[in-house]
């Protein structure tokens, strides 16, 4: 591979590690308010409150992967038409 399709596949990787990040960070909040909602002291408003925030990170994350991208080319989404185009990216020098 050259020094080109080397910086490319680096600058790839920090594009879906930066996402990854943030979709960890998102998830991991989430996480803390579930724990927290299984408390018996939460009244039913409050965890219903609570599954507003949970579809709005579901949403977040969704979003998170669909736009995630590198020089026009899906990193997150499913399909292994990405995967292969991907693959072309790193392979192109």
């Amino acid at each position: 591979m050259s020094r080109q399709g080397r910086r490319e596949g680096a600058a790839l990787l920090e594009v879906a590690d930066s996402v990854l990040a943030r979709i960890a960070k998102r998830l991991g909040t989430m996480r803390v308010m579930a724990k927290q909602a299984a408390a018996p002291s939460w009244s039913a408003v409050e965890r219903r409150a609570l599954q507003g925030f949970f579809a709005a990170g579901r949403r977040e994350i969704d979003d998170l992967a669909e736009e995630a991208s590198f020089n026009g080319v899906a990193l997150l989404r499913d399909g292994k038409r990405e995967l292969c185009k991907v693959r072309r990216v790193l392979q192109r020098h």
